[in-house]
């Protein structure tokens, strides 16, 4: 019975191997789609073994312990196989899946450390028990700065740099014009070069591509293929060292959408907004029941009243897409402004780019940039609009240094209009999308991170 069962299955896994080669060709968003809606096996493992290697690289790499990189191998596809049907773009996996397969290593590398510490202190009396040597070499540098990254900036390295895509390639997957995604590329490698050389690691942009490739290499065990696949998707029993991983990475996402679930109900409590339909459909199937005293009209409406309306077909979707609009701040702006009437929206104070010297301030109605963090030298001044975050700018004038206002008024000529989103918290701030005619060196400088000075 046992060889039976033995041989049944191994014909089920080379029968699966046989039609995920056959599936290699089909992108990424369509494999989710099968995976998503029948629970298709052979289109989950034909995405496993496209990005098997480097989900196992990363986890070897954060770990430097086999058996743990194997089971944040499993954890990571197992969190995939469960999560796979609340991404927002089914073609931006391999960038989700280096993310959690990153943050499952370090959850792995802290239970590891912390083991490895009481091991250590009932054994201090033994010399033959060397300490923990720390690890903080090129490699960890690299995920480590990767992984902070933001998405829009991180994914063009993963699939280009990791996974070795075209920028064509990459830009099918990610869903915008190649163009775009080249340049998101080109300033995704300068900020992650900047960012290593802070951390005393000397590579340029040029140079990123080649210290990134030997990351993507490295065969995964035909057995850890096998095993994660049908851990994922057979109801397969999981480890508990693996299922410890999976319930930790759960328990942090939980604790983000229950966080901002309760934001989004003070919103709508407290601000006065209107939230999407599936919020109010929440809202109103928790709402306190009346008592039959209090219930006037005919029959029908009783019944009306007492039944909750049916959430719409896709409100699993329009939930999760409502949390992530508030976790990158789409509606942060609209709620402290929106409660205060028919008021237009202003931004305040003067904000300094984390990596570099420009500095942009707002004046009630008018934006000045100093590319150089020195007023005397070059200010260009704009007029400025904001609603829901939205920054409308057009470029009114310039003041500072004849030769200066030269040269930029002949890149930036007075009527130029631009447009960047504005993300503002506790005295930090993010340009991103900075969109216009001409604008490509104002966008080079602009797009970053900043802090607010006081």
């Amino acid at each position: 019975m046992t060889a039976t069962r033995s041989l049944s299955a191994s014909l089920h896994q080379l029968g699966r191997t046989l039609h995920a080669d056959e599936l290699a060709h089909l992108p990424d968003a369509e494999l989710v789609a099968r995976f998503v809606e029948s629970r298709d096996e052979v289109a989950f493992a034909a995405l496993v073994r496209r990005y098997g290697f480097m989900v196992f690289g990363v986890c070897r790499r954060v770990l430097r312990h086999e058996q743990d990189a194997e089971d944040a191998f499993q954890a990571t596809f197992l969190v995939f196989a469960r999560d796979a049907g609340t991404l927002q773009r089914a073609g931006a996996v391999g960038n989700w899946l280096y993310g959690v397969a990153h943050n499952v290593a370090r959850k792995a590398r802290g239970s590891r450390t912390r083991r490895d510490a009481k091991e250590y202190a009932a054994a201090a009396l033994h010399p033959s028990v060397a300490p923990p040597v720390p690890v903080d070499d090129l490699k960890d540098v690299l995920d480590g700065e990767l992984g902070a990254l933001p998405d829009k900036y991180r994914a063009p390295i993963v699939l280009c740099d990791l996974l070795g895509l075209t920028t064509q390639q990459a830009a099918v997957e990610v869903g915008c014009p190649p163009k775009t995604l080249g340049t998101r590329l080109s300033r995704a490698r300068a900020l992650l070069a900047r960012r290593l050389t802070r951390r005393g690691v000397a590579l340029t942009a040029g140079t990123l591509p080649s210290a990134l490739a030997p990351h993507a290499t490295g065969a995964v065990p035909v057995r850890l293929l096998d095993r994660a696949v049908t851990t994922a998707t057979r109801s397969a029993t999981v480890p508990p060292s693996v299922a410890a991983l999976t319930t930790g990475v759960s328990t942090v996402m939980a604790y983000k959408s229950l966080k901002f679930a309760l934001l989004a109900c003070g919103l709508v409590v407290i601000g006065g907004l209107v939230a999407p339909p599936v919020i109010q459909h929440l809202h109103a199937a928790h709402a306190p029941k009346k008592t039959s005293a209090s219930v006037t009209g005919t029959s029908t409406q009783k019944q009306d009243e007492a039944a909750p309306p049916k959430p719409p077909a896709n409100a699993h979707k329009e939930l999760h897409q409502f949390f992530m609009r508030l976790i990158h701040g789409e509606f942060f702006a609209a709620a402290t402004e929106e409660k205060k009437g028919d008021k237009p929206e202003t931004l305040s104070g003067a904000w300094g780019k984390k990596d570099g010297e420009l500095r942009v301030t707002f004046e009630k109605a008018e934006l000045k940039i100093s590319p150089h963090g020195k007023d005397d030298l070059i200010l260009i001044l704009c007029e400025y609009t904001v609603k829901d975050g939205l920054v409308k700018a057009k470029i009114t004038g310039f003041e500072g240094k004849a030769e200066a206002k030269k040269a930029i008024a002949e890149k930036l000529p007075v009527g130029t209009e631009f447009t960047f989103k504005w993300i503002a918290k506790n005295g930090t701030a993010t340009i991103d999308e900075v969109k216009g005619e001409k604008v490509e060196i104002l966008a080079s400088h602009l797009e970053g991170e900043f802090e607010e000075k006081k």
